[in-house]
């Protein structure tokens, strides 16, 4: 009887326990489950970012592909445009430094007419008579051995104030042969030159143009300079006066040395009949005639 009065009294109380707890489950407001506590951590001690610098100027030629430097370039006068004189001056110093020469300064209004192959008494005495008549200086390489058999013609081109070049002894193609006898041909037609004027040339053309750098350079230790040409007539390949005076017209201008024969085939008549016109036509242009020796400002023979 007394276990039953004990077991009734404990069973009301688990009740009552179990009924209260539901009470205050529903009475009391549920508190939110706290995050789990973060581990305390220092801030770090404050630290000053870097300073930053402004951009520094780039050195030359670093800049960035297709950019430019921004420079402000000083306020510079225009340089003085050259004067014609001036221009004239500085191709003459370029040309003196030469070994051989096509023309003359294209800062002038000079003409040089040159004659090959002579002397001889037909066709250089015909074209000495026009010069003298129109009172026009001109150039003469002269052949050695032409010289040598007709001395008179030549001291008549030497009187008549015109000058004398050395075109070889015997007409070879110069770069064809030996040096050596290169050279013994200019050598010998400087003596015959010698012997019968007493001059010897500083003005050589090597016969059809056929030279070398090695020829040159040695034409250049004898003391005498490569003339060559810029405007060929071609008198010798049977052209009309016309054909001739025409070439000439077309393609001459300040500096020009033109190229004609004063010896050979019957065809240079033609060329002496351009002659006339030749001049006339320049003369009324306003260009001077020069021989090559003053339209390069140098000596004509050798000391």
């Amino acid at each position: 009887m007394r276990l039953f009065i004990r077991f009734s009294i404990f069973l009301m109380m688990g009740i009552i326990l179990i009924t209260g707890c539901d009470q205050a489950a529903t009475e009391t407001p549920v508190k939110p489950v706290q995050p789990e506590k973060q581990p305390v951590v220092k801030a770090p001690e404050q630290v000053k970012p870097p300073e930053v610098l402004p951009p520094q100027p780039q050195a030359p030629n670093q800049q960035q592909p297709d950019q430019q430097p921004a420079v402000t370039q000083p306020n510079e006068e225009p340089k003085p445009q050259l004067t014609e004189e001036e221009m004239y001056q500085n191709e003459m110093k370029v040309l003196k430094e030469q070994k051989a020469i096509y023309h003359g300064s294209r800062h002038s209004k000079q003409i040089a007419l040159t004659f090959d192959d002579g002397p001889d008494t037909n066709f250089t005495n015909q074209v000495l008579d026009i010069l003298k008549r129109e009172q026009v200086p001109a150039t003469f390489f002269v052949v050695g051995k032409m010289a040598k058999h007709y001395p008179d013609v030549l001291k008549r081109i030497d009187l008549e104030g015109h000058t004398i070049g050395n075109h070889s002894y015997s007409h070879p193609q110069m770069n064809k042969i030996s040096q050596a006898a290169a050279m013994k041909q200019l050598e010998d037609t400087n003596q015959i030159i010698f012997q019968t004027i007493g001059k010897k040339p500083t003005l050589m053309r090597p016969p059809y143009g056929a030279y070398n750098k090695t020829l040159t350079n040695k034409t250049a230790n004898m003391g005498m300079k490569v003339i060559y040409w810029d405007v060929d007539t071609l008198d010798w390949k049977h052209r009309t006066s016309s054909q001739i005076f025409n070439t000439i017209q077309n393609q001459g201008k300040g500096g020009t040395i033109v190229l004609q024969h004063s010896s050979g085939n019957n065809g240079l008549q033609e060329s002496v009949n351009s002659l006339t016109q030749i001049i006339q036509h320049y003369k009324a242009l306003g260009y001077e005639f020069v021989t090559v020796d003053k339209m390069l400002d140098m000596q004509p023979y050798q000391q």
